[in-house]
């Protein structure tokens, strides 16, 4: 079976990285990729078939849902303002969104790739896998709202742990939702839908 060779896992997101703003949280979100399986470069965003665009139901396809959110987020932010505005308390929720996108389906796990509790999960695994692959690493508030973006992505068709009232999203949660939503819709397309034809696989 092949795999992602490690030159492409270093620029698939290359240019989505560049787009947060802070050097330490960029570097976090490297630190974060590096402990995601290696199903998540190689499966298709869903396995069944039953949705998701065709250009993100082949090999890598996650990647290419993943880079179809931060694609969506950039639009959102535009329609809220937070790409022109300043204030570093944006600037922060900003890259705080960025980096919840790129990470949001990390150990989403598909059929045949892990059990079915693991897939319906995955929006709370990123933070478990995080914190005990790290134990002894106090998060930083930053951190925890990026876990949170994380744990609310699916709203309505999350685990029973993550789910809420859409009322009491926040913005960013709501930006990080919306976001994945549309990304996952068939009839919707996006520059970025082809980018995995540049990928290269090793043996």
């Amino acid at each position: 079976m092949s795999k992602l060779s490690d030159r492409s896992k270093e620029k698939v997101f290359e240019k989505t990285l560049a787009l947060i703003k802070n050097e330490e949280k960029r570097e976090w979100v490297k630190k974060v990729l590096k402990i995601f399986p290696e199903h998540f470069w190689t499966q298709p965003a869903a396995t069944t078939g039953k949705y998701h665009p065709i250009c993100a139901n082949v090999k890598s396809g996650l990647l290419i849902h993943t880079k179809r959110v931060v694609w969506f987020a950039i639009r959102f932010m535009h329609a809220f303002k937070y790409m022109e505005n300043n204030q570093v308390s944006i600037i922060s929720t900003y890259d705080n969104i960025i980096a919840a996108c790129i990470l949001h389906d990390g150990f989403k796990g598909g059929k045949g790739r892990s059990d079915y509790k693991t897939y319906t999960d995955h929006p709370i695994l990123v933070e478990k896998f995080y914190k005990e692959t790290y134990p002894n690493e106090e998060l930083k508030p930053w951190q925890q709202q990026i876990f949170e973006l994380i744990k609310y992505h699916m709203a309505f068709w999350g685990p029973d742990v993550a789910v809420k009232s859409i009322d009491d999203y926040t913005t960013p949660e709501l930006i990080v939702y919306l976001s994945d939503y549309f990304a996952s819709r068939k009839e919707l397309q996006t520059k970025v839908d082809s980018f995995g034809m540049e990928l290269e696989y090793e043996k």
